[in-house]
């Protein structure tokens, strides 16, 4: 053996071993990427698949909340995924995260086989798999979503090469239509991949040999057989099921974005580009002169990912979405090759400029050194900041405190959950959810409205019986503070990580309808309108009364108080608005004028809230008028406490009472000195229903009521109020006990109220479902 065939085979030794650099890498990054979110957990956006994907495994269907076929999620082909491999485990965190290992794998592969040279290589894959946006995205669709748009592009590169095969070409052209209809599945915008490719194929077709072009044409059908037969059965499906292939999140995110606090995907675009060129400084500039060679040499395997890219940028600003950070991780890659570029195209000037001389050679390597490792300089304290114990982020923290507080309640029964993030706190606790930033209701996700108007619009609509608010110095304090929330809710749990709470609130206990009236619709072309309302009061209570009303462009509201003017709101812009009365001294009712002139479109009546009708005492002090009744006061044994109440009609009329019994309680209660009943001695919350007598209400107002407990135990009470009609309560009162308990409410605690659309002018009168005809 020469001395010269021992140099070659040396040098093809050190060849192979440094072209094996960067596999050697994509290995390393992928397992310290896998390990930070293994320890610090997905995004709470990925929990929403995770539980559509569980659901539909447990033959649920492919949807957020069992029964309600909407599409909650982008990425149907990942929840589809997930669901096939759950019989290997299920934990779908855990199923996730490895599927996001292999996508990663698969995105390290595609950049090396996308590169020019193994230095190009190095560059990608060092600049992708460290970039940050990506790492907190793992446990998401967008690992994969990234490899299925390398994947198509990396096979129609091989489809259009010069020297390939006709055969071969068609194989590879199949395969990019694949790769783009995977694309299309885990998201929709995965449809631009495929649009990209289309139009680069037509751009380019002239230049194709005709023989060629004519061999490919059957390649052509065959591609586009392949993409159709994988999206057209999901687009069939998808509108069969949820009614539209359309995401509902689409519509969410949209109006989203129109809350000043919170930037566009342009602008969050932008912020996230720079704060990336200001770490990679060098590496950005690299990536301008590569995205400056592809443009001006025409290269066909750049342009059309660059032509992608163009599509995809443009898409999103047009459709005007919010920022969200893993909606820009698909475009890291592109930068990173196109940084990889440019270091080639340094390595091929400088062997042009520094040729045949050993220390041309040697200086020629000392400059690419340099040059790549000012580039990846910078991606060093990002792979040592995901090889580090990361700290538990204080929102998941506080999320995964709330979600088991949650389970446990809704294990024991089916109470609506409403929460503005629907992640983690859903997936752990399993409840059934209103999501109030509609990703989950149709009604939602359209209101154009700031986040904490779309809250308090959906609280009010579904009216769950829990409520979850939570944030840092974003908390929507504009809804826990709201006159209309502290009346209907009370704080169960708060959980404040280093300040971001999540606070829990439910259903206070007592009669829901006291406060709640009905809506009622102002019809008519044009005009004035009208309502007359009479409002009945406890003597000497402070009488709190809000309007919610939609104000159309140029309209006035007028409102009367016992005749007189309490205020005048007038609106210049179409909006919902709340108006807050206080009349003084209502002894025992108030007369209500509402009159509103529109030009245009119809004005509407929200709702009208009062601590009023019926008559209501709570044993506990009231803070303020919208302070929900609270059963803190306890009642020894002998004790008598005494109650009037304002008698609002002629019966009939019944009395009911909210106490918590226990075995040896007797409560003895009289209505003007005549005995009516005595009540206790089971277990639990109770509530009794107790008619009156006729003449207990033959012109006598108010009425005194006494409570004396009897018996050897103490009670707790919460409420006494005189309410119209006998309905009796729900027979099973052991469900009424357990409403406070375990949360599980059935009608008895909900407003059953007469609701009636009016023709134009026509005065409305509310009734109470008792009065009323049907409920």
């Amino acid at each position: 053996m020469t001395a010269s065939d021992t140099t070659a085979r040396s040098s093809s030794t050190a060849d192979r071993l440094w072209r094996l650099v960067p596999w050697l890498l994509v290995v390393l990054l992928t397992a310290l990427n896998l390990l930070h979110i293994g320890r610090l957990g997905p995004n709470d956006d990925a929990y929403i698949t995770f539980r559509v994907a569980r659901n539909l495994a447990q033959g649920l269907g492919p949807v957020y909340n069992p029964g309600e076929q909407v599409l909650t999620v982008t990425t149907p082909g990942y929840a589809l995924l997930l669901a096939a491999v759950s019989p290997l485990s299920k934990d779908f965190v855990l199923l996730g995260l490895a599927l996001n290992g292999l996508a990663l794998l698969l995105v390290g592969a595609l950049l090396i086989d996308l590169s020019r040279t193994t230095l190009a290589a190095l560059v990608a894959v060092t600049l992708t798999l460290t970039f940050p946006l990506l790492s907190e995205a793992l446990g998401m669709e967008t690992p994969l979503y990234v490899a299925s748009i390398l994947a198509a592009f990396s096979a129609y590169r091989r489809a259009t090469a010069p020297a390939v095969d006709p055969r071969r070409a068609e194989r590879w052209l199949m395969a990019t239509a694949a790769a783009a209809a995977v694309a299309f599945l885990l998201r929709p915008d995965g449809l631009l991949v495929a649009l990209a490719i289309g139009v680069h194929w037509q751009a380019t077709a002239s230049s194709r040999p005709k023989t060629r072009a004519m061999s490919l044409s059957t390649a052509e059908r065959k591609a586009l057989i392949v993409f159709f037969a994988l999206v057209v059965p999901w687009l069939l499906f998808a509108t069969l099921y949820y009614g539209s292939p359309v995401p509902n999140t689409l519509a969410a995110k949209a109006t989203q974005a129109l809350a000043q606090t919170i930037p566009r995907w342009g602008q969050g675009l932008l912020d996230a580009a720079g704060d990336w060129a200001q770490q990679f400084s060098v590496a950005a500039a690299l990536a301008v002169v590569g995205l400056a060679l592809a443009l001006w040499r025409r290269a066909p395997d750049r342009l059309p990912l660059l032509l992608w890219a163009a599509l995809f940028v443009a898409g999103h600003v047009l459709l005007g979405v919010r920022s969200y950070f893993w909606y820009y991780v698909p475009l890291a890659p592109v930068v990173a090759l196109l940084a990889g570029d440019a270091v080639a195209a340094a390595a091929d000037w400088l062997a042009t400029r520094l040729a045949g001389r050993e220390r041309a050679r040697l200086i020629r390597t000392l400059l690419l050194a340099g040059l790549v490792a000012l580039s990846l300089l910078p991606a060093f304290p990002a792979a040592t900041t995901l090889a580090q114990q990361p700290e538990m982020r204080r929102r998941e923290q506080a999320y995964l405190q709330t979600a088991e507080m949650l389970r446990t309640l809704c294990a024991d029964g089916d109470p609506a959950v409403g929460i503005a993030e629907i992640g983690l706190i859903g997936y752990i606790s399993d409840c059934r959810i209103v999501d109030l930033a509609g990703l989950l209701q149709r009604d939602v996700a359209h209101l154009k409205l700031d986040p904490a108007d779309k809250m308090a619009w959906a609280i009010q609509r579904y009216h769950p019986e829990l409520v979850v608010l939570t944030g840092g110095v974003n908390y929507p304090f504009q809804v826990a503070d709201a006159a209309w929330f502290r009346g209907r809710y009370e704080t169960v749990d708060i959980d404040d990580q280093a300040g971001f709470r999540s606070v829990m609130y439910r259903k206070a206990p007592g009669p829901a309808n006291q406060r709640d009236l009905p809506p009622a619709t102002w019809q008519g072309d044009n005009g004035a309108a009208q309502i007359d309302e009479t409002l009945y009061f406890e003597p000497g209570a402070t009488a709190v009364i809000t309007l919610h009303v939609f104000m159309p462009a140029g309209s006035t509201l007028d409102t009367s108080v016992n005749g007189a003017q309490a205020s005048q709101v007038f609106s210049a812009e179409p909006a919902w608005q709340d108006s807050f009365l206080q009349p003084s001294e209502p002894d025992g009712a108030v007369n209500l004028s509402l009159a509103l002139e529109s030009r245009d479109r119809l004005p509407v009546v929200g709702w009208i809230e009062s601590n009023a009708v019926p008559s209501v005492h709570y044993f506990a002090p009231r803070l303020d008028a919208s302070q929900r009744p609270r059963p803190t006061v306890q009642f020894d044994p002998g004790q008598t406490t005494t109650i009037r109440l304002a008698a609002v009609d002629a019966g009939p009329a019944a009395l009911e009472l909210l106490h918590r019994d226990r075995p040896g309680v007797a409560l003895a209660i009289s209505v003007d000195g005549q005995p009516l009943a005595v009540v206790g001695g089971t277990d639990g919350w109770r509530t009794e229903r107790i008619a009156l007598p006729d003449d207990l209400l033959a012109g006598q107002q108010p009425l005194t009521v006494e409570i004396t407990n009897q018996g050897d135990q103490f009670a707790r009470l919460g409420y006494l109020m005189l309410t119209l009609g006998t309905e009796k309560l729900p027979e099973k009162t052991s469900e009424v006990a357990d409403c406070l308990s375990r949360l599980a409410c059935n009608d008895w605690d909900k407003p059953r109220l007469l609701s009636r659309r009016l023709p134009k002018s026509e005065p409305v009168t509310f009734q109470t479902a008792s009065e009323a005809a049907t409920p």
